[in-house]
């Protein structure tokens, strides 16, 4: 398995689960799937990308973060991000740089991405009730 996801909180949140060997192109095609989910969002979808099981970089990594559109949708909401290996933390660096409009969060455990999210929802749910 190089890529798993699965929807948390009421589809509000999509947990990826990525593991070596990484398959962008199998990855590409599922983002492309969950286009639509953006799309018929009434509220933003946050996601939980762990790569905690990730010890190698594929080239091209980079590349295929830049380019994809769900980053910059408008439903587009948070990103947690569950790393280990340092160059996942300049990874994320670079997208926060690159894509101004992305909340990119970095943790370091599931109870800490869940907790980031649970903020998050949270924080929603008081904007909208104000």
């Amino acid at each position: 398995m190089s890529s798993e996801a699965q929807f948390l909180k009421d589809n509000r949140v999509i947990l990826y689960t990525y593991s070596d060997p990484l398959d962008l192109s199998k990855d590409t095609q599922i983002l492309v799937e969950h286009r639509q989910l953006y799309e018929n969002a009434a509220l933003p979808i946050h996601r939980i990308i762990d790569a905690t099981h990730i010890t190698k970089i594929p080239s091209g990594l980079l590349s295929a973060v830049l380019h994809n559109t769900n980053l910059r949708h408008p439903k587009s909401g948070s990103i947690v991000l569950i790393i280990q290996h340092p160059m996942f933390s300049i990874l994320a660096d670079v997208v926060r740089r690159a894509i101004r409009s992305a909340d990119v969060r970095v943790v370091h455990s599931m109870d800490e991405a869940s907790a980031e999210i649970d903020r998050i929802l949270a924080k929603e749910t008081s904007l909208s009730s104000v």
